[in-house]
Protein backbone atom coordinates (compact mmCIF):
# COMPACT_ATOMS: atom_id res chain seq x y z
CA UNK A 1 0.00 0.00 0.00
CA UNK A 2 1.12 3.20 -1.01
CA UNK A 3 0.39 6.56 0.46
CA UNK A 4 1.02 9.81 -1.28
CA UNK A 5 1.67 12.34 1.29
CA UNK A 6 0.16 15.42 -1.52
CA UNK A 7 -3.58 16.00 -0.68
CA UNK A 8 -4.48 16.40 -3.94
CA UNK A 9 -3.52 12.86 -4.70
CA UNK A 10 -4.87 11.20 -1.42
CA UNK A 11 -7.86 11.83 0.13
CA UNK A 12 -6.18 11.17 3.93
CA UNK A 13 -5.31 13.60 6.00
CA UNK A 14 -1.77 13.29 6.64
CA UNK A 15 -2.14 11.99 10.27
CA UNK A 16 -3.66 9.27 9.53
CA UNK A 17 -1.09 8.30 6.54
CA UNK A 18 1.37 9.00 9.03
CA UNK A 19 -0.37 6.20 11.29
CA UNK A 20 -1.42 3.75 8.12
CA UNK A 21 2.86 4.04 7.51
CA UNK A 22 3.85 3.66 11.52
CA UNK A 23 1.80 0.84 11.65
CA UNK A 24 3.16 -1.00 8.57
CA UNK A 25 6.59 -0.56 10.32
CA UNK A 26 5.43 -1.77 13.12
CA UNK A 27 3.58 -4.78 12.16
CA UNK A 28 6.86 -6.06 10.13
CA UNK A 29 8.81 -5.77 13.24
CA UNK A 30 6.46 -7.51 15.03
CA UNK A 31 6.98 -10.27 12.44
CA UNK A 32 10.89 -10.23 12.55
CA UNK A 33 10.63 -10.00 16.72
CA UNK A 34 8.15 -12.93 16.69
CA UNK A 35 10.50 -15.93 16.55
CA UNK A 36 12.84 -14.16 18.78
CA UNK A 37 9.54 -14.04 21.57
CA UNK A 38 9.04 -17.20 21.08
CA UNK A 39 12.71 -18.54 21.99
CA UNK A 40 13.03 -16.16 24.82
CA UNK A 41 9.58 -17.52 26.23
CA UNK A 42 10.70 -21.06 26.14
CA UNK A 43 14.21 -20.43 27.63
CA UNK A 44 11.60 -18.81 29.91
CA UNK A 45 10.18 -21.65 30.38
CA UNK A 46 13.18 -23.80 31.14
CA UNK A 47 14.76 -21.53 33.64
CA UNK A 48 11.71 -21.26 35.31
CA UNK A 49 12.21 -24.87 35.75
CA UNK A 50 16.10 -25.51 36.80
CA UNK A 51 15.35 -23.90 40.00
CA UNK A 52 12.96 -26.51 41.30
CA UNK A 53 15.07 -29.66 39.73
CA UNK A 54 18.24 -28.14 41.62
CA UNK A 55 16.44 -27.71 44.60
CA UNK A 56 14.97 -31.92 44.45
CA UNK A 57 18.73 -32.58 43.16
CA UNK A 58 19.91 -30.71 46.59
CA UNK A 59 17.48 -32.44 48.67
CA UNK A 60 17.90 -36.07 47.15
CA UNK A 61 21.86 -35.66 47.79
CA UNK A 62 21.23 -34.78 51.60
CA UNK A 63 19.09 -37.35 52.08
CA UNK A 64 21.77 -40.12 50.54
CA UNK A 65 24.47 -37.99 52.79
CA UNK A 66 22.23 -38.28 55.69
CA UNK A 67 21.46 -42.36 55.03
CA UNK A 68 25.06 -42.88 54.54
CA UNK A 69 26.00 -40.95 57.68
CA UNK A 70 23.64 -42.99 59.20
CA UNK A 71 24.85 -46.08 57.69
CA UNK A 72 28.14 -45.70 59.27
CA UNK A 73 27.03 -44.75 62.34
CA UNK A 74 24.82 -48.14 62.40
CA UNK A 75 28.06 -50.41 61.44
CA UNK A 76 30.09 -48.38 64.19
CA UNK A 77 27.76 -49.49 66.83
CA UNK A 78 27.74 -53.00 65.41
CA UNK A 79 30.96 -53.64 65.09
CA UNK A 80 31.66 -53.51 61.84
CA UNK A 81 33.79 -50.52 61.19
CA UNK A 82 36.31 -49.59 64.27
CA UNK A 83 35.72 -45.74 65.63
CA UNK A 84 38.95 -44.85 66.07
CA UNK A 85 39.87 -46.00 62.07
CA UNK A 86 36.92 -43.85 61.23
CA UNK A 87 37.98 -40.76 63.00
CA UNK A 88 41.09 -41.17 61.24
CA UNK A 89 39.89 -41.47 57.95
CA UNK A 90 37.82 -38.04 59.11
CA UNK A 91 41.09 -36.71 59.89
CA UNK A 92 42.79 -36.96 56.77
CA UNK A 93 39.67 -35.63 55.12
CA UNK A 94 38.25 -33.13 57.12
CA UNK A 95 39.84 -29.22 56.28
CA UNK A 96 36.83 -27.13 57.46
CA UNK A 97 37.47 -25.60 60.71
CA UNK A 98 33.53 -26.03 61.73
CA UNK A 99 33.64 -29.71 60.04
CA UNK A 100 36.91 -30.14 62.56
CA UNK A 101 35.14 -29.21 66.10
CA UNK A 102 31.77 -30.97 64.90
CA UNK A 103 33.43 -34.34 65.29
CA UNK A 104 36.09 -33.44 67.94
CA UNK A 105 39.00 -33.43 65.85
CA UNK A 106 42.64 -31.30 66.59
CA UNK A 107 42.02 -28.20 64.84
CA UNK A 108 45.66 -26.62 64.61
CA UNK A 109 46.85 -29.74 62.90
CA UNK A 110 45.24 -28.74 59.83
Amino acid sequence: MVFSARWSENPYPVWVLKFAHQTQKSLHLQRKIKPFQIILQLFTNISAQCPIESTKKRKEDTRKKILLGALVVHLIETGYFQKEEIYKQLDKFLDKEIDRKLFGLDISEK
